[in-house]
């Protein structure tokens, strides 16, 4: 109920009209609501594959392969030796001399040198080669080594130049 003012300033009270279409829809929903069963509110079961969603397995995270970086360092008095290390991004086990492959230098050991405990980091000596004015390249293959999953790492390729030429005496 309203209560109103008419122009003499008498009060009065009026009823308040929804309208037809505001019946009808408050008429539907009741009716709705009626004959919807429902299961009321209930926890949900958790799924055996630990999605959160009973019978849907959950989605597993995607594979991320190890990924290698390289770098060196100059031993050696005129850029005849230097000491590459190689690290993988994550811990991994198979990694050997034969997973390099280089051209402008050669090992000077026949082991990879793992440094620390922590998997992810290897060392070895490199030679370059006599009378070399040219980039040293160092490639790892792909799969060279894998991770706790059994995942290869992505193949990966570094060089750097070198320059092992005695100097020339020139005639001024």
């Amino acid at each position: 109920m309203t209560v109103y003012n008419d122009r003499k300033g008498a009060r009065g009270m009026i009823r308040n009209e929804r309208g037809i279409l505001g019946a009808v829809v408050l008429a539907m929903a009741v009716v709705f609501a009626v004959l919807t069963p429902s299961g009321g509110a209930r926890a949900q079961e958790p799924s055996a594959g630990g999605s959160g969603v009973a019978g849907v397995p959950a989605a597993s995270p995607a594979a991320v392969r190890p990924t290698v970086t390289m770098s060196h360092r100059w031993t050696g008095d005129a850029q005849e030796e230097f000491r590459l290390d190689i690290t993988f991004s994550q811990r991994v086990t198979g990694f050997d001399i034969t997973d390099i492959e280089v051209e402008g230098a050669e090992p000077a050991d026949t082991d990879v040198t793992e440094v620390g405990s922590s998997g992810r980091r290897y060392r070895i000596m490199m030679d370059t080669e006599d009378d070399y004015d040219d980039d040293v390249t160092i490639d790892i293959a792909r799969n060279a080594a894998e991770n706790s999953d059994g995942e290869g790492n992505l193949a990966e390729s570094y060089d750097f130049h070198a320059d092992t030429r005695i100097p020339e005496a020139v005639d001024a």
